[in-house]
């Protein structure tokens, strides 16, 4: 019921107008290459974008025009790091700003790929646990795991991903989790 009540709130007071604007919003705007069929009409391919995006050789950036029609606009990217006390700080950025923070040349290669993934779906929401390994080179050793937190929806006709959040701690990767 209460849900019910702030939709309604919502509608009635055109707060949900850009949630309702999603094909015109979200887009990357002025690349028409994007967004790719294979990266959105299914969750393995948005998945395999989503890590496609991000790796390179050092000397290249990420795609933001790809990684840009993967997200809704304003999506939120979500960043744990140790606070200098022992404790977690949340970094908390729009995935603009994840790409303002990333415009130069790496100075290493980062390749990054999946290697479990775990699903649960509610309605035309989605959320996937994904746990990953990186590596400086395409075919080199593994750097490290983890696991990235995905949140996504489908709106009838392609997936985009909400919010992303991950741990840059490099902890040990629950058994659970992996292969």
């Amino acid at each position: 019921m209460f849900a019910l009540s702030i939709a309604n709130t919502m509608l009635t007071t055109g707060e949900a107008k850009n949630s309702l604007d999603v094909k015109k919003e979200h887009s990357s705007g002025e690349n028409r290459n994007y967004p790719r069929s294979e990266d959105v009409k299914t969750l393995n391919g948005i998945m395999k974008a989503y890590y496609e995006v991000v790796s390179g050789p050092a000397g290249s950036i990420p795609d933001k025009d790809r990684d840009l029609s993967i997200h809704i606009k304003d999506a939120q990217v979500i960043m744990m790091s140790g606070d200098g006390k022992g404790g977690v700080k949340p970094n908390i950025m729009t995935i603009s700003g994840y790409h303002e923070r990333n415009s130069k040349p790496r100075k290493t290669g980062f390749f990054e790929y999946e290697i479990k993934r775990e699903t649960r779906k509610y309605g035309a929401i989605t959320h996937v646990w994904s746990t990953y390994e990186w590596k400086t080179t395409k075919d080199g050793p593994v750097g490290g795991r983890g696991i990235n937190s995905i949140q996504l929806f489908h709106d009838g006709n392609r997936y985009w991903i909400s919010a992303e959040s991950y741990d840059i701690r490099n902890k040990p990767v629950p058994k659970e989790f992996m292969p």
